[in-house]
């Protein structure tokens, strides 16, 4: 059993989305298929990234 788990690519990409600026609506989070699990882990990459920065911030 690995120790640290692999982040999805989506994943990945939502939090490179966020880091760069890009509003969470004009992201590639539009070419995605809601409800997909590439989509969910878009969004939560992007929330990951919104919440660390806020946590740094406080």
């Amino acid at each position: 059993m690995a120790a640290k788990q692999e982040k999805s690519i989506a994943f990945e990409a939502g939090r490179q989305a966020y880091h760069c600026g890009v509003p969470l609506e004009q992201s590639a989070l539009r070419k995605l298929r809601i409800g997909s699990a590439q989509y969910e882990d878009y969004v939560d990459g992007y929330e990951s990234a919104t919440a660390e920065t806020s946590k740094r911030q406080q």
